[in-house]
């Protein structure tokens, strides 16, 4: 359903990404965040949405199709096994590279880019 794109965007910097990565099983819990009665999945979905388990695990799905956030291992001796668990996997914002208006190219954080929201619906405040 429909996000607030600003509260998301204050959530995923401020809340979740602030420590620059989390790993993936610790990135719902942060959305939900039960500890405050919910507050930063209320402020993202509207004071008075349900907010079930459903819809935060299709926006953290949404956020990877999209490109808005990495996913990567935590250690790369891993890669190719099959032990590889959730807390194995760490979640990091996407950074992208653009073009300059003076031709300079210059990396700046995927959620900044309004191209890379095209998926989304946003609700009004």
């Amino acid at each position: 359903g429909p996000v607030s794109k600003e509260r998301l965007i204050g959530a995923l910097n401020a809340n979740i990404f602030s420590r620059a990565s989390v790993q993936a099983d610790q990135l719902v819990s942060f959305i939900t965040d039960k500890a405050h009665k919910n507050r930063l999945s209320r402020s993202i979905w509207g004071a008075s949405a349900k907010v079930p388990a459903g819809k935060i695990h299709g926006l953290v799905l949404k956020l990877i199709l999209s490109n808005l956030i990495d996913l990567r291992l935590a250690t790369s001796d891993l890669a190719g096994t099959d032990k590889i668990k959730m807390k194995d996997v760490v979640v990091s914002l996407s950074k992208v590279t653009l073009s300059g208006g003076d031709g300079v190219s210059y990396d700046d954080l995927a959620i900044n880019v309004p191209e890379m929201w095209k998926h989304f619906k946003f609700i009004e405040h």
